[in-house]
């Protein structure tokens, strides 16, 4: 439903540094933006972090760089931990000129760049030590920033951030309705969840499998209905719902328009092929 929307959040503090671990791996459930500039740098652990329509694979001391209002989200699984620094155009606008301030924030051209130890060890002093409004925070900011664009014309060399094999979203998209039609009920689901417009779904859905996505989708459920007739024993109703149908009626429909006979015929006449 409507929790797919890119979230909007606010930023309350003008300049925030904080530090986060998790034992586990743990993923975004929705996309979401606000109006800071976000660098996120990961200390230890790796990411899989989707910025708009690309994603990258991020590991230990690399930055990701989040312009103000791009939607993003991350998942992964394995234990990471990271420091998160969170900056509003009013905390720049207060402590430099508008010349500064393109000098200051120009490593945001870069999406990912990979710090040195070293460089990462400045940045993690930064953040150890950090206190909310002291007097020398715009000091800090400039370090960093310093240090950021120096790893980034680095990194420039060896990659291109642009070229880091982002997924394109078409194919992400699919990826998504491969692993999820079982709980996905309406091209909506889709559009809320990678905020992209109805048409550019049924696009995407010609053009790899010359069909609908709702044709797919119903394909996938029954695909599934099938394995779960030939290998489980459990009512045909069970087995619909569990498929993603929340209409029996429907699914009988689909069911016989597809294969030409009942469930319960097709049940009879695949029972145990599979073996269970």
């Amino acid at each position: 439903g409507g929790h797919m929307k890119p979230k909007r959040s606010f930023m309350t503090k003008d300049f925030a540094i904080s530090k986060e671990s998790h034992s586990e791996g743990w993923t975004m459930p929705y996309m979401h933006y606000h109006d800071s500039y976000e660098i996120y740098i990961l200390e230890s652990g790796s990411r899989i972090v989707t910025i708009g329509d690309n994603e990258y694979k991020v590991g230990a001391h690399d930055v990701t760089l989040f312009n103000k209002n791009i939607p993003h989200t991350s998942r992964g699984d394995t234990p990471f931990a990271g420091i998160c620094i969170h900056l509003l155009d009013r905390f720049t606008d207060f402590y430099f000129t508008k010349e500064a301030k393109k000098h200051l924030l120009k490593c945001f051209n870069y999406t990912v760049i990979h710090l040195s130890d070293n460089e990462f060890q400045i940045i993690k002093s930064i953040a150890d030590n950090f206190v909310v409004k002291a007097d020398n925070n715009f000091m800090k900011l400039a370090q960093i920033a310093d240090l950021l664009s120096a790893a980034a014309k680095r990194s420039e060399e060896y990659m291109p951030s642009q070229k880091q094999n982002p997924v394109s979203k078409a194919s992400r998209i699919i990826q998504y309705v491969n692993d999820n039609y079982i709980f996905i009920n309406n091209i909506n689901d889709i559009k809320e969840r990678f905020g992209v417009s109805e048409s550019y779904i049924f696009k995407i859905f010609k053009q790899e499998f010359n069909t609908t996505p709702k044709k797919y989708l119903y394909s996938l459920k029954l695909n599934n209905a099938c394995h779960w007739l030939e290998n489980r024993n459990a009512t045909i109703k069970a087995i619909a719902f569990d498929s993603g149908f929340e209409c029996y009626e429907y699914f009988i429909r689909l069911f016989k328009e597809r294969f030409n006979c009942t469930p319960s015929e097709y049940k009879r006449r695949h029972k145990g092929i599979g073996g269970t």
